[in-house]
């Protein structure tokens, strides 16, 4: 998602446009997105939290939890924990397939705020098709099973939420793997 800061989805300019109060990032891999967003906070009060399926980068330890968290985690078990109507932008770049995507997208549509945004990477890259990490860091079990379906990609996922009303797009770029963003109805 870096390579969509400010050129392509310009998620920067998205998160100043709609001045989030909680901001959800699933998928923290070594940090580069989460800078990002820790850079803007010194100009527009939000918190960030972070669910990786990876440790917390060493540089984000002493991070006031007011203003910043790392949850060690995989996104779909750790979304129902959040309140109803509680997120109000959130950002995905995990596991790029089919199953997982849907089961982030269907958590998204209770627990944010109607109006919210989701900011989601790889949308080209694997639009039908399902990448297969064949594994978490986390330590959690590997749903290979259920995610080998080779048929479905992260656009049917997506087109499966336009078309139940749970989302619009709001934009779509083909550019560096593909992004599309989606409004919350």
């Amino acid at each position: 998602m870096k390579n969509h800061w400010d050129k392509n989805l310009k998620v920067k300019n998205m998160v100043m446009q709609y001045k989030p109060n909680l901001i959800v990032e699933l998928g923290g891999g070594g940090g580069d997105n989460t800078d990002q967003y820790l850079e803007l906070q010194k100009t527009q009060p939000f918190k960030l939290i972070t669910i990786s399926d990876g440790e917390s980068p060493p540089q984000y330890k002493n991070i006031p939890l007011e203003k910043f968290e790392w949850r060690f985690a995989l996104s779909y078990k750790e979304l129902p924990k959040f309140d109803d109507d509680s997120i109000d932008f959130c950002s995905i770049d995990t596991d790029h397939n089919y199953w997982t995507l849907k089961q982030e997208l269907m958590w998204l549509s209770k627990k944010m705020k109607k109006g919210g945004i989701v900011v989601i990477h790889d949308t080209e890259s694997y639009r039908h098709n399902s990448g297969l990490m064949m594994g978490y860091t986390s330590g959690d079990p590997y749903p290979e099973g259920i995610i080998k379906n080779r048929d479905r990609g992260m656009g049917d996922a997506l087109n499966e939420a336009i078309e139940n009303k749970e989302y619009e797009i709001i934009k779509h770029c083909v550019e560096s793997c593909g992004a599309t963003a989606i409004k919350k109805l």
